[in-house]
């Protein structure tokens, strides 16, 4: 399969990076040769001079009629035109980037539909969404939703004082409607990677482990009581600084009656979300004052988000919070290179930009029977959500019958039938139409694609 990639250096690099164990060619398009001889240079990128309107090119690409194009540029016309060509020449699928908050937001036009695109994304509503599920669970390290939302996962560190420490799992009173799917250990050695372990019946959960869990999404909230913990409530967030994704975010907390408080030091901008966020409190104010910080009370909001568009104020801004006694700090990261100090600073969560947006768009590129595909763990373990084909060799089989199929280390976590979801068992008969949830190492992913 070909990947044309319009108008992104860094897209085409990063989707060279993700697909370079599977036969996946990756084409940069651009009129910019400069830009391309750069690009060549440095990553597993086939490059191509011209235009994304340029219909004898595209026809030439399209040679095999396996190809997928992704438009996203800067422009969101060129996109959505670029797309519309594209799908009338035969291309497989077409994804557009819309970067205008008006084109996204709006209710009256469907674009994907307007402009025959399978896809419209928006880096703003990617990154909105992974912030919410983390604002609605503050004391959970991840969240993530799957099967239209039936199905859900939650990480959890475990509490010392918790009934389940040091029972083999197989023991454990919810096992039927929670199924631990992997956890993570602190290695003894100091300096030592911690321990990736995918759990059986006979595996025993010790204090501290970082457990991973998945279930109906309508079990899944009250996993917090079952594991000891305090049912989450978010009712104040506070935002220091703006970027692109203020306005969007806000209104999703909006949705959910969360009352928000935004700190900015940018006048104009001040003045634009006061009236665009009518329901949110906007203080013009330097975010980075230590001692206006202490006026506001910052300790006691629930959730403390250090948003501005530099990645270096976003790091000062949470270590302040954290100094001020704020106990859910999420910081957003622009800047990649950065994201090890946060760690370094034991700031507990950090959301990066670029990898809210390409998990969604690889999940788009993959798409139906491929759903979504997410990284628990970066560059050690992904979570997959499949759909079983009318060919697939699955198809008609119990779990225990293609268990020696399955690449080692994987578990089949979840399927959800027409009608229902199950936690997977050896007895659970796998039928077409099926969504089957699977977690498995990161080198193995085309390796699962194949059987279904």
């Amino acid at each position: 399969m070909k990947i044309v990639v319009f108008g992104s250096k860094l897209a085409s690099q990063h989707l060279a990076n993700f697909f370079s164990k599977e036969s996946h060619q990756i084409l940069a398009l651009s009129s910019n040769s400069q830009e391309l001889l750069e690009l060549s240079e440095h990553s597993n990128v086939t490059t191509v001079c011209g235009s994304p309107l340029d219909s004898n090119l595209l026809k030439e690409i399209n040679s095999d009629n396996d190809t997928i194009f992704l438009a996203l540029s800067k422009n969101t016309g060129d996109n959505l035109s670029a797309c519309f060509l594209t799908k009338t020449l035969g291309y497989k699928k077409a994804i557009a980037l819309i970067s205008e908050k008006e084109f996204f937001d709006s209710r009256e036009l469907n674009l994907a539909q307007l402009f025959l695109a399978d896809y419209v994304i928006s880096p703003q509503t990617a990154v909105s969404r992974e912030l919410i599920k983390h604002i609605l669970y503050p004391e959970t390290s991840l969240v993530d939703n799957f099967a239209n939302g039936t199905i859900q996962l939650q990480t959890h560190v475990i509490n010392e004082n918790w009934q389940g420490v040091n029972k083999p799992l197989s023991n454990l009173e919810f096992r039927d409607r929670y199924l631990a799917i992997l956890i993570k250990r602190d290695s003894e050695k100091k300096g030592s990677p911690p321990q990736i372990i995918y759990p059986r019946g006979n595996t025993i959960i010790q204090p501290g482990d970082e457990v991973t869990f998945i279930g109906k999404t309508e079990d899944m909230t009250k996993l917090h009581e079952v594991l000891g913990k305090k049912t989450p409530t978010t009712k104040n967030v506070c935002i220091c600084g703006t970027s692109f994704v203020t306005a969007t975010f806000a209104k999703l907390l909006q949705k959910h009656h969360i009352s928000l408080k935004i700190i900015e030091s940018n006048l104009k901008t001040c003045e634009k979300l006061s009236r665009e966020l009518p329901f949110a409190t906007v203080i013009h104010h330097d975010e980075m004052d230590k001692e206006f910080l202490i006026e506001e009370n910052i300790s006691s909001t629930d959730v403390f988000i250090a948003s501005s568009s530099s990645t270096e104020k976003n790091l000062q801004t949470a270590s302040t919070a954290q100094d001020l006694g704020c106990k859910n700090i999420i910081s957003l990261v622009s800047n990649e290179k950065l994201s090890p100090l946060f760690s370094k600073l034991n700031l507990p969560f950090v959301l990066s930009e670029q990898s809210s947006f390409y998990n969604q768009l690889c999940s788009n590129i993959l798409g139906t029977p491929y759903s979504a595909i997410s990284d628990l763990y970066p560059d050690s373990v992904k979570i997959v959500e499949t759909q079983v084909s009318s060919n697939s060799n699955l198809k008609g089989k119990k779990i225990s019958e293609i268990e020696n199929l399955l690449p080692k280390p994987s578990i089949v976590a979840i399927v959800k039938k027409e009608k229902a979801v199950e936690v997977a068992r050896g007895s659970s008969m796998l039928n077409e139409g099926d969504f089957v949830v699977a977690i498995l190492d990161h080198n193995h992913v085309e390796a699962y694609y194949k059987l279904f």
